[in-house]
């Protein structure tokens, strides 16, 4: 197969992947917020942002893919630290 051939392949399959992985993804800053950082404005932020992607996580549930097998386990300890958070530290 030409290195063109191959180029154009992978283009299409970023192309068509890129919805599906950005509706799943959820940085390393939010994550770090809402495990490690004290409760204030920015940590009701990012979890906002949990909420939204475990609704997108949690509207694939006919399709279960590996990925979502994978990422399902983690998001559900994501949460646990939430409640416990929530729980345990002040509120600034």
């Amino acid at each position: 197969m030409a290195l063109n051939t191959k180029l154009e392949t992978r283009k299409v399959v970023e192309n068509r992947l890129r919805p599906a992985v950005e509706d799943l993804f959820l940085s390393p800053a939010v994550v770090k917020k809402i495990s490690e950082e004290p409760i204030d404005d920015a940590w009701f932020t990012a979890l906002e942002e949990l909420d939204k992607r475990s609704a997108a996580l949690l509207s694939k549930d006919g399709k279960h893919t590996k990925a979502i097998e994978d990422l399902r386990p983690l998001l559900e300890n994501l949460e646990k630290k939430v409640y416990r958070s929530a729980l345990s530290k002040e509120v600034y």
